[in-house]
């Protein structure tokens, strides 16, 4: 092996696999895709797709309005605070069930590269 890429090396792990268990992880993997089929739609997966978040009955239309009236209002602070919801006072995405962290990644993308309003991560 020549001495420049040595830092750049392949795990032992991935080396020392043996085909009986690449075998075991590949079932593993393919066993959880055919149980997660059974008891879920593949289709909450898919990022765009936001309507099975609003036909649920629960408090995830809630999480998901609380999310996007955060991240396509302007910047106020507090920074959790939005004027969407309990119009002019405002109130903070914490009191909706939203997941401030994701929210404010997600608002950072909305502002300053890609517009991802219609993006969902309950299903991710």
């Amino acid at each position: 092996m020549n001495p420049i890429f040595k830092s750049h090396q392949i795990p032992d792990f991935f080396l020392s696999l043996s085909k009986s268990r690449l075998l075991f992880v590949l079932l593993s993997i393919g066993i959880g895709v055919v149980v997660f089929g059974n008891y879920f739609d593949f289709t909450i997966v898919e990022p765009n797709n936001t309507a099975w978040i609003m036909r649920l009955q629960g408090d995830h239309s809630q999480h998901y309005i609380g999310s996007v009236a955060f991240r396509t209002d302007d910047w106020h602070f507090p920074l959790t605070k939005t004027t969407y919801i309990n119009y002019p006072e405002g109130v903070s995405i914490v009191y909706t069930d939203s997941n401030p962290l994701v929210a404010f990644i997600q608002k950072f993308f909305d502002l300053y590269s890609c517009p991802l309003i219609n993006i969902q991560v309950l299903g991710i």
